[in-house]
């Protein structure tokens, strides 16, 4: 591999990592600002990540009630995806699951019958922060306060009044 390969290797990579923390670090603000009316705590701590694009740092957020309870921790899992561009876990007291970062159109699948190309999900109306509900087996945007309270309900059985 030449000099040059590598260079542009790298820089892609760092590219890659930076817009994972440019989509997590608005997402948390999108949190934030949903959830203002609530009169939660919010705290972010860094946190490491070691995975295929490297090590790299991210912030970590917690999310408690006045009294302190936790409700749902936000942990960047990395830029690396099979299926997105992107996971954060939401753990909770009960339960953990993911979300990620989706874009529309991506990933496909060529269909082997008819050689076509198509995108593996439907329903992936706008890049962004998507859950896949286990219930209903659909990816659902999480674009407002009502969709991250599902999933924050989901992992640790509060209920937002």
């Amino acid at each position: 591999m030449a000099i040059f390969e590598v260079e542009e290797s790298s820089q892609k990579i760092e590219a890659q990592k930076h817009l994972y923390l440019q989509r997590v670090h608005q997402f948390y603000n999108d949190i934030q600002n949903w959830l203002k009316d609530e009169n939660l705590c919010f705290t972010t701590q860094p946190t490491e990540i070691y995975e295929e694009l490297g090590h790299y740092v991210v912030p970590f957020l917690s999310i408690k009630t006045a009294a302190g309870k936790l409700l749902a921790e936000m942990k960047p899992i990395g830029a690396s995806a099979i299926i997105g561009e992107g996971v954060i876990e939401v753990i909770g007291c009960f339960d953990n699951d993911f979300m990620t970062y989706m874009r529309v159109g991506e990933p496909t699948i060529t269909d082997p019958f008819s050689g076509v190309k198509r995108p593996i999900y439907d329903g992936i109306d706008v890049d962004g922060w998507y859950w896949d509900y286990r219930l209903d087996n659909h990816s659902h945007l999480i674009a407002n306060k009502t969709s991250l309270l599902e999933i924050m309900t989901w992992v640790n059985d509060y209920e937002f009044v």
